[in-house]
This record gives structure tokens, C-alpha cells and sequence, in this order.
């Protein structure tokens, strides 16, 4: 018998179904009457987060043209900073305007593969749907599950999209057309927006000296400490927190290590992988809970970072344009390859070392301390290799690139 909570769930679910059906057949004409000039909706993966592509090129465009731009938002953190930028912004709490707003969008603009699309209303032929796109890297393909339709309803999703931006032409035709089949009249190679601080190199140093993000999640932040950020990627199957994997790991004398040599080690994680081992109390290990920081953007933090500990995250190429030390920790590599593979092979193509155990990763850490430059020296090959491929050094103003091509979509 099912409980109370599994009815109750179950009611809801079937309410909301009903309404989403209902709204999508009250707009299924209304929708084609509304007159679309220059309103411009920008969305992330989630209504509780501002960042990635969207973010940056969103604020570009409110900042440099007089087009009616919008950013999708639920949170009262982000919003509270919309409104003090003068930034335009809508929330389902305010349904009458997030439906008008949708009625007039002329651009939608998403870094996934999948945009905001309530009732349907943005299914019309007078809408362009564009994605930026989330990251370019050799582990960008399709997740692989023992349900096909997965795999299937990605490829669909991403190609209900007018056009999908990619970094490389090698990337877009190795994951754009092999991997999403995606025509080539969709495809577009403008860069990623929030790459291009990285090719202000004074800008860059300067971040990277004052470190305004990390005095943004630390209290009393000592600028002069060095910074190791983590950024494990999401699974397509069930995992513990990779780094418990690495062998003799110990996180007190972890800690007491980041302490004694002046680093603070950031790390983030995804949903279902949290680890229980690493305390709240640890004074130089620090987890950057997306729900505590909603306003927090990984790329505007890699300014300030010295380190990048990484397994298969794309992470790895923004981070290569910064030309810094990257360190690999990789414990299910056969199995990842197996559900998941790469666009490559992965390892013979990483900008850095590989560890496997905890006296690895010291080892490694006092050698890139005594001489950094010395160790992304020794990657060169492998650091160019990688941008060559999936990140075009020529596409350094992907925000312009951008807005000169909506402006061609609105006849402007």
C-alpha cells in the first residue's frame, strides 16, 4: 500500500501535468498573435543560480545596447543584485509578467541544452532559441545509461535549439555533428562569453592579487595565501565524493598541510556525492555550497585560483587559456570511459599530472610551490594542444561575436 506522502506526491505531480497541458493548449494560438521586436530572455540550468555563459553575455548586452533583456530567476539573492545593476529580470512568482515577457521574447538564450519554456509559449517560429553551450573538453558526450531514451531525449532537446555555439571548429564538429548529430546550419563558433576576462591579462592579475570572490566565502581572507580549487564532474551513475578515493587520504593532515604552506583548497560538488569525511570545522578546506552562495560564477573565481585539481570536468580548457598549474585525480577512469567515454583519448591529452595517492598529491603540491612555472613549462605542449582543439585563441570577443549576430536576427 502506498504511503500519504507517495499519494499526496502523486496528486501533484498529475495537478501540475494538468495545468502544463491546459496552458499549453490556451496558448497554442495566442502565442503567434504577440508582435516580437527586441525583448531578449536569458536563462542558466537552474532558476537559482547566475552564471556561466548566459550570465556574462546577458549583463553585455544590458550594459552595451538598448534591447530589452531579461534574466529568469526564482532567488531573492540574485535578484536583489539585478536590481541594484539596473538589470532586468522575471520569476515564476510573478506569473502574469513571466508570460508576458515569454509572449514577447524574440531571442531565448540557454547554456545547457535545454531552455525555460513554460506552456509551450516559446515554440514558435518568430522565437530563436540559442544555446551557448555549458563546456568544451574531450569528456563532452552523451551520457550513457541502460535507458536509451536518455541518450535519445538529450540529442533531442539540444537540437530544438535554432542555433548551438561551440568554442572550435574541432569541437564542433566532433561534438556537435558526431555526438548531438546537429545540422550545420545550427551551428555556431562565437567562443564562450565568460572566457573572455581571460584574455585581459592585466584584468586577470589583478583579480587575481585582490581575490574579491574568495573574501566573498571566507571572512578575513589572507590575499597573499594560495588557492587549490576541485571541481569533480557530475557522474552518469551512482558515486561517492572522488576525492575519499584517493588512497591515504587524511583530511585533518591534509588541512594541517594547507595551514603550514599559506593554500586554501575550494572545492565544489555535485548533488548525491557530498562527502562525510571532511569536517565543517577544517580551517583550510572549504565546500562552496551553490545554495549558500547562489551569486557565485567558477569562472569569475578561477582569476584567483593558483591550482586546479580536476578529473574530467571542461573546467580544464577554460582553465588552460589561464595557463596555470592543473593536477588530475582520475580513480574511475576505465569506468567512466566505459558509460561515458571521451571525444579522445582523455589521458594522453590532460595539461597535467595524474596522482593516485595522497603522498602523490604533497609530492606534487611542494614541487608546483617551489616553482610553478617550471611545472606548466613541462604541460606547454599538452596546455596548447588542448586550446588548439577545443578552445580557438582567436575567439577572444565572443560577447561582441554575440551581439553583432542577434542584431542580425532583429534586423537591427
Amino acid at each position: 500500500m502506498k504511503s500519504f506522502s507517495e499519494l499526496h506526491s502523486n496528486k501533484k505531480i498529475s495537478f501540475k501535468t494538468v495545468i502544463d497541458t491546459v496552458g499549453k493548449v490556451v496558448f497554442i494560438f495566442i502565442k503567434y498573435f504577440f508582435k516580437k521586436k527586441d525583448h531578449i530572455l536569458f536563462s542558466a540550468y537552474d532558476r537559482n543560480v547566475y552564471c556561466d555563459n548566459s550570465r556574462y553575455l546577458f549583463e553585455y548586452l544590458s550594459n552595451n545596447t538598448e534591447l530589452k533583456v531579461y534574466w529568469l530567476t526564482d532567488n531573492l539573492e540574485i535578484q536583489n543584485y539585478l536590481t541594484s545593476n539596473n538589470y532586468k529580470f522575471i520569476t515564476t512568482k510573478n506569473i502574469f509578467l513571466l508570460i508576458w515577457v515569454m509572449l514577447k521574447t524574440k531571442v531565448t538564450v540557454n547554456s545547457g541544452i535545454q531552455y525555460f519554456n513554460l506552456f509551450g509559449i516559446l515554440d514558435n517560429n518568430s522565437t530563436v532559441k540559442i544555446s551557448t553551450l555549458h563546456g568544451s573538453g574531450p569528456k563532452a558526450t552523451i551520457s550513457r545509461t541502460e535507458n536509451i531514451n536518455t541518450a535519445i531525449n538529450q540529442i533531442k532537446n539540444i537540437n530544438k535549439f535554432d542555433y548551438i555555439n561551440f568554442s572550435s571548429k574541432f569541437s564542433s564538429i566532433n561534438i556537435g555533428k558526431r555526438v548531438y548529430l546537429i545540422p550545420n546550419s545550427k551551428i555556431i563558433n562565437f567562443g564562450y562569453p565568460r572566457c573572455d576576462q581571460y584574455f585581459d591579462l592585466r584584468r586577470v592579475n589583478i583579480k587575481h592579487k585582490e581575490k574579491l570572490s574568495v573574501n566573498k566565502i571566507v571572512n578575513n581572507f589572507d590575499i597573499n595565501s594560495k588557492i587549490i580549487l576541485y571541481t569533480p564532474t557530475w557522474r552518469p551513475y551512482e558515486y561517492q565524493f572522488p576525492l575519499d578515493k584517493l588512497t591515504n587520504i587524511d583530511y585533518l593532515k591534509f588541512d594541517e598541510w594547507l595551514k603550514n604552506n599559506n593554500y586554501y583548497f575550494f572545492y565544489t560538488s555535485h548533488s548525491g556525492s557530498f562527502t562525510k569525511r571532511i569536517k565543517n570545522n577544517f580551517n583550510r578546506i572549504i565546500y562552496i555550497d551553490i545554495k549558500q552562495f547562489p551569486m557565485f560564477d567558477i569562472n569569475e573565481f578561477m582569476n584567483e585560483v593558483d591550482i586546479l585539481l580536476n578529473d574530467y570536468a571542461t573546467t580544464s580548457t577554460d582553465f588552460a587559456l589561464l595557463n596555470r598549474a592543473q593536477i588530475f585525480f582520475m580513480p574511475d577512469y576505465d569506468y567512466y570511459y566505459q558509460e561515458k567515454g571521451f571525444i579522445e583519448d582523455y589521458r594522453s591529452s590532460i595539461p597535467g599530472e595524474e596522482i593516485y595517492t595522497y603522498d602523490d598529491l604533497i609530492k606534487l603540491l611542494n614541487y608546483i610551490n617551489d616553482d610553478p612555472l617550471r611545472y606548466v613549462k613541462k604541460f606547454e605542449l599538452s596546455t596548447k594542444n588542448i586550446l588548439n582543439k577545443y578552445y580557438e585563441s582567436e575567439l577572444k570577443n565572443s560577447n561582441m561575436r554575440f551581439k553583432e549576430f542577434i542584431f542580425k536576427l532583429l534586423n537591427i
